[in-house]
């Protein structure tokens, strides 16, 4: 299975989190594709979602800066991830 483009960023950016979520068996696509698909529909109140939406469509490489921003995600709870078990990060990573 050919990995995604989140997870291909995350492995470039960030090894810890990387290693951290294929140790624990943790598909990042799978919670990057509805985040992405949703456009983070169900991550932010509709204000937040708005201004994010505004970034994301006046780029010129909007999917780029839509991987980055489910990265930034990934990174902002790092610490957090980093103590956690398996449940706990995907349960984190749904919410």
């Amino acid at each position: 299975m050919e990995k995604c483009e989140v997870d291909k960023i995350i492995e470039k950016l960030d090894k810890n989190v990387h290693k951290l979520l294929k140790d624990k068996q943790i598909e990042i696509e799978h919670f990057a594709f509805r985040w992405i698909n949703l456009l983070f529909g169900q991550e932010f109140i509709m204000p937040d979602l708005l201004r994010l939406w505004d970034t994301f469509f006046s780029e010129k490489d909007k999917f780029y800066i839509v991987y980055c921003f489910a990265i930034a995600l990934i990174k902002y709870k790092k610490k957090d991830i980093l103590k956690m078990e398996q449940y706990e990060i995907i349960k984190e990573l749904q919410n």
